[in-house]
This record gives structure tokens, sequence and C-alpha cells, in this order.
């Protein structure tokens, strides 16, 4: 198994990858910092969702997090269309197939690179959020920093993964690279919503935990479908 990973690694394109994760960090902060330096703003003062809503105060922080969620399950289906699907597609995954491995293996070591890459960029997109945003914040206090408990940052964490292989799920089905990344888009747009919140539903750890065991459960049975039949 070790030995598959690694070959793996071999063929991922880590160089692009965190060129992806620099350039959606320094985005991601742009659009945080410059969102909340303007909602918050005394001129404008404490802004309410709704006439009669409670009135509240934009978390940089928060906000920067949730748009980098949602920018890392987009680049996850990118990741899985990249290592899974367009090798389906293209045929070359059977030549992966007559190694001395079971199909199962073989598969399971992608998804534990695609798993480990992904772990890498969401403690990377953490530290990077908070750390930037902190030090603004204490030269503006319009940047408003906060910090969540550890125990649901790894809960939100680990269902951002989970919820980011539900395309593969669309991917095996429809047999198309396009449909697993316009599925993440979709998913995407969701954990977004903010519902009444500035850091989006996936802020809520307990909304979180349901969420990433439907991810969870989808992974298992896409995992069991690949194991029986091709794309």
């Amino acid at each position: 198994m070790i030995k598959l990973i690694c070959n793996e690694c071999k063929r991922a394109k880590f160089g692009q990858y965190v060129l992806v994760i620099v350039i959606g960090n320094l985005a991601t902060l742009f659009l945080a910092i410059s969102s909340s330096s303007m909602l918050n703003h005394t001129s404008y003062g404490i802004q309410a969702f709704a006439p009669g809503s409670l009135k509240f105060s934009l978390s940089t922080v928060d906000l920067g997090m949730m748009l980098m969620r949602s920018i890392l399950i987009v680049w996850q289906s990118i990741l899985i269309s990249q290592m899974i699907i367009s090798e389906y597609q293209t045929k070359t995954i059977t030549m992966l197939f007559t190694y001395p491995y079971s199909r199962k293996e073989i598969i399971f070591a992608k998804l534990i690179l695609i798993s480990g890459i992904m772990t890498v960029a969401h403690i990377v997109a953490l530290f990077i959020q908070h750390t930037v945003i902190y030090l603004f914040s204490l030269m503006n206090p319009i940047i408003l920093f906060s910090f969540q408990n550890p125990l649901s940052i790894i809960i939100i964490t680990i269902s951002s993964i989970l919820l980011g292989f539900i395309p593969l799920t669309a991917g095996v089905k429809f047999k198309s690279s396009i449909a697993t990344i316009i599925t993440s888009l979709v998913i995407a747009a969701i954990v977004s919503n903010s519902q009444g919140s500035t850091a989006g539903i996936l802020s809520n750890p307990i909304i979180a935990g349901v969420l990433g065991l439907c991810g969870l459960v989808a992974s298992v049975v896409t995992f069991g479908k690949m194991l029986k039949e091709d794309l």
C-alpha cells in the first residue's frame, strides 16, 4: 500500500498544488478582509440579515475560512477527476490493474493520497487565515478575529474533506469529469449558504458532522461500486 501511494506521489503535480493553495488563500484573504472592512465600518453600522433579525458583526476569519473551504471542496473534485475519473476515461488505469496489487489496493491508495493532500491543504489554510487575519486585526479594529473550539475545527475540517468526496459518486455514475466538478460547485454553494450565520452552515459542528457522515456513506458506497465494475 505504501509503495502504491509513493508511486502516486511521483505522478502528482505537487508544485501545481502548492500554487493553488497559495493563490486560493491570497484571494480568500483579500475578499474576507475587504468585505469585513466594509460591512463592519462604523459608517455602515452593525448589520442585520433582515428587518427584525438580530444584528451581527462580521467575523473576518470565519468568512475567510468559509470561502476557503468552498475553494478546497472544488479543488478536491479536480484532484479526483485527475487521479481517478480521467484515468478510467482514458483507460490508463487498466495498466495499474496489471500490477501485482488488487483493484481495492490501487483505488484505496488514490483515495488515501487525495485525503492526505486535502488534509495538508486545510491545515495550511487554517494557519494562514488565522495568522494573517489576526495580524490585521491588531492593526485595524474593524477586522474582527475569532477562534473556534479546536474540537469544532477538527470536526468541520474532517467533514469538509468527506463532503469533497461526494463528487466522486457523480463522476462514477455519469462517467464524467465535468459532472464531478459541477457537483463540487453545487456542494460549495450549499455549504457557503449563511442561513443566518456569517460562516456558512459548516461552521456548526453538529451540521458539519451530519454532512460529513453523508459524505462518508457516499464514499463507501461508491468505493464498493468501483471494485465491482469499470467506469
